[in-house]
Parts: C-alpha cells; sequence; structure tokens
C-alpha cells in the first residue's frame, strides 16, 4: 500500500492508496510522525507494507482535501476501496457518502436509507470503521438530539470538521462536548 503526505491550512494529513482507489485517509495532525503513528494503529492487523510516496494518482483530491480545510464546499468523487468491509458497512458508507456539506443527517436516516430502519447501532458501528473519514462524510451523522460518537477522532474532531462546514442544527439538538 502506497501512502503520501498531504499538507493543509489544518496540519499533515496523509491519504493511502492500493492501484487506483483510495483505502485510506488519515486527519490533518501536527506533525508528519502523529499522522504515520493513526495510519500504522488503523493498519495495525494487516500485515501490508507502507510505502511512502511524493507524488498520488489522485491530484484532484489532494487539491480537494486542501480547499476542505479551507472552508470550500468540496464533493469528493474519488474511488475509494471498500470491498474488503462487510457488505451492510459497504451500504452504510455508501449511503453516507450522499449527505451534502453543511448538511447532516441521523443514524436512524442512514439505517432507513438502506432498508434496516432498526438498525441505527449497527449504523454507528459501521461508521466507526469508516476508512476515509472526510471523504465519506460520517462527521454528518448524528444522534436525534446530540453528536453521537466519532471513533478514532472523538468528538471534537467531528464538532470542528461541522463547524467548519457551518452545519445547520435542529433547534433543540446539543451540541456539546462533554469533557
Amino acid at each position: 500500500m502506497f501512502f503520501k503526505y498531504i499538507s493543509t491550512s489544518w496540519g499533515i494529513a496523509i491519504l493511502s492508496w492500493r492501484k487506483d482507489k483510495v483505502t485510506r485517509f488519515i486527519l490533518p495532525q501536527v506533525k508528519e510522525e502523529q499522522a504515520l503513528s493513526l495510519l500504522n494503529h488503523v493498519l495495525s492487523s494487516t500485515k501490508e507494507e507502507l510505502v511512502q510516496k511524493n507524488t498520488s494518482p489522485f491530484l484532484d483530491l489532494e487539491w480537494e482535501i486542501q480547499q476542505y480545510f479551507k472552508g470550500k464546499p468540496v464533493v469528493f468523487s474519488t474511488p475509494i476501496e471498500l470491498d474488503s468491509l462487510p457488505p451492510f458497512t459497504q451500504w452504510v458508507l455508501e449511503a453516507t457518502a450522499t449527505t451534502p456539506w453543511g448538511d447532516i443527517t441521523t443514524y436512524q436516516e442512514i439505517a432507513k436509507k438502506i432498508g434496516k430502519p432498526t438498525a441505527t447501532r449497527a449504523v454507528g458501528r459501521s461508521l466507526g470503521s469508516n476508512p476515509v473519514p472526510l471523504i465519506i462524510p460520517c462527521h454528518r451523522v448524528v444522534g436525534k438530539k446530540s453528536l453521537g460518537g466519532y471513533s478514532l477522532y472523538g468528538l471534537r474532531w467531528k464538532l470542528l470538521l461541522l463547524g467548519l462546514e457551518k452545519a445547520n442544527y435542529p433547534s433543540d439538538f446539543n451540541v456539546s462536548v462533554p469533557e
């Protein structure tokens, strides 16, 4: 698997790929070492070798990521490798990918969208295994009255990304992050 550091206005992100599909995206960190440590953490169960590259076949995506962190609305259209994930998780991520910039949806709405209206917790677990946060905008999926979770990165990241997008919350929605 190949990877490349991407410099953004929020820090250093990592994009990884295999052949012609993106496999992982690591949100920006202060230092390259921090980003690489997160990538190694999420890949710890695989024995795949990581090879750093100076260029990637995804120049448009790199530009879109940089624009995103400048607060510009972006629609990602790069092919993502989801084949190794269970079918249910693939359905959840594909449904989540349709949530536009600045909008939020709920775990329940995603469950209904994939034809499994009672599977809200399973939707949350599937979103927790999203290999490409931001590109598949799992941060835009929230609970009925609160943020819900945000796996590896924590709720502060979810709130930061939604804030960047100036997300429209319902009036009775709790956007606070527990200490």
